[in-house]
């Protein structure tokens, strides 16, 4: 999870790097992100309206801005790309040149704060995810922990569904021979135990086909601990009825 995270706050600027700007029509994005631009009062020369950004039914029009400066490394000219509202001839602008003529509208600490937020939210939007999945499993697992001692129930034969939904977990019912003798529960597999193999955390365990279901301790919330058995295969479960 954490290594996920750390990818996600750099990613931001990875695309930056390597998308195509929407401003510019040229050069190199990592020299501006790296601080190899200079910063130069540009004066508009031209405004020209090339298209439209997006659908032209949104009637977000596309212009092309050319620029000249007189002082920079060295003076020159070049020209971006910009959406709906454009500067006007004869304006003076802050841009951010190269020696190649490529234009940038932000600074590169703009740039910087701006992909390092992105990149923050989604680093901590992954960690909140991540520790929501988390904590109910731990919690699970040390219910299941604390009632290992606890007798179980005598088997009862029952049918596992395929969960084909996005619910974790998945049902199952009691087999047409012992009708009656047990509820149809909504079940979260908590550990697996394939035969001949000690048993693995697991919650996403697709246990379709015929089991024994042997119940064990009812909990305070009305759910109820117990072990699915399939000869020697095992999946401790906490299960709840189906209404």
């Amino acid at each position: 999870m954490a290594v996920v995270a750390v990818l996600l706050l750099v990613l931001p600027m990875l695309m930056y790097v390597f998308a195509e700007g929407k401003h510019s029509l040229g050069g190199n994005r990592l020299d501006h992100l790296l601080g190899r631009t200079e910063q130069v009062t540009a004066q508009v020369d031209s405004v020209q309206t090339v298209g439209y950004c997006g659908r032209k039914s949104q009637s977000r029009e596309q212009f092309r801005i050319e620029l000249s400066w007189s002082a920079g490394p060295p003076p020159g000219h070049s020209a971006y790309l910009i959406c709906n509202s454009a500067p006007v001839v004869g304006q003076s602008i802050p841009a951010w040149v190269d020696s190649g003529g490529y234009v940038q509208l932000e600074s590169p600490t703009e740039v910087r704060l701006g992909m390092g937020a992105i990149g923050l939210g989604l680093g901590l939007l992954t960690v909140g995810t991540g520790a929501a999945m988390l904590v109910p499993a731990r919690r699970q697992r040390q219910r299941l922990l604390a009632a290992a001692d606890t007798p179980l129930l005598p088997p009862v034969p029952v049918i596992a569904g395929r969960n084909a939904s996005r619910r974790r977990g998945f049902g199952f019912r009691p087999a047409p021979q012992s009708a009656g003798l047990a509820p149809p529960m909504w079940a979260i597999a908590i550990l697996y135990a394939a035969p001949g193999h000690s048993p693995k955390i697991t919650s996403t365990r697709q246990v379709k086909g015929a089991w024994h279901f042997r119940a064990g301790l009812v909990l305070e919330s009305g759910r109820q601990l117990g072990v699915l058995e399939r000869g020697q295969e095992r999946c401790w479960v906490e299960a709840r009825p189906l209404r």
